[in-house]
């Protein structure tokens, strides 16, 4: 399962079209920390998780979900949405990145960078701390890396001190420098490296509906790709009646 940025959004979208992805119980945590940040009462978040799961949920049965839902409920008094905000790249910072000759080496520690930043905007700990899984990380990069290649571009931060693996199975990354001027802003999503790539030079679009960067493949190009669909799809509905 992807990263989901901007949990708040998410759950929105799973309260009108049902579970996103192929991880339910991982979503219930969601809508219930939701819930909770609305400010219902645990009995209240309890009846509603039972509502939704009738609803979207195909072999959902109020006995056996009993036992999941109240564990979802009780994690929700110490869990809190995630959400993407704007954060800034430096100048420093991308002079420490454009050092390295290896574009994938670059375009992974950019990754890390914005990945950085966007878990301390939310849990504002002592470290920038990155707790998420390899091929997570490297899905996001926008290149193709064998897996013996995933290993050596990991060990090379490690060596280099890009990054400290911790016994918590996070990384610590060591080359913030949040005083130096900031050169892009971003807010944080599946697209971040475009960010970088444009940054070298490339050639992208901003979606004309939601303003999201697109690599710009043909003249024709206007929307990214779930704008393009949810157009396609109402313009289809439309053609219906």
């Amino acid at each position: 399962m992807s990263i989901i940025f901007d949990e708040v959004k998410h759950v929105e979208k799973m309260l009108v079209n049902g579970i996103q992805t192929n991880n339910t119980k991982f979503e219930l945590q969601l809508l219930a920390n939701y819930y909770k940040a609305e400010g219902q009462a645990d009995n209240e978040i309890e009846d509603n998780l039972h509502i939704f799961c009738k609803r979207y949920i195909q072999n959902y049965n109020k006995v056996k979900f009993y036992k999941l839902i109240d564990e979802k409920v009780k994690k929700s008094q110490k869990l809190v949405l995630k959400t993407a905000t704007p954060i800034n790249i430096t100048q420093v910072e991308l002079d420490i990145i454009g050092n390295e000759d290896n574009i994938k080496c670059q375009k992974l520690m950019f990754v890390y960078l914005v990945l950085a930043k966007y878990y301390m905007s939310n849990h504002k700990t002592d470290k920038y701390y990155v707790g998420c899984k390899d091929n997570d990380i490297f899905n996001l990069c926008d290149m193709y890396v064998k897996k013996d290649e995933k290993l050596d571009l990991m060990h090379y931060l490690t060596k280099k001190g890009y990054i400290t693996p911790t016994l918590s199975m996070s990384s610590i990354v060591n080359y913030v420098h949040e005083e130096s001027e900031p050169i892009l802003t971003l807010v944080p999503d599946n697209d971040m490296v475009y960010y970088y790539e444009q940054y070298l030079g490339g050639i992208f679009i901003n979606c004309e509906v939601c303003g999201r960067l697109v690599k710009k493949t043909n003249n024709r190009l206007k929307y990214c790709k779930d704008c393009a669909k949810e157009i396609k799809n109402k313009g289809m509905i439309k053609a219906k009646y």
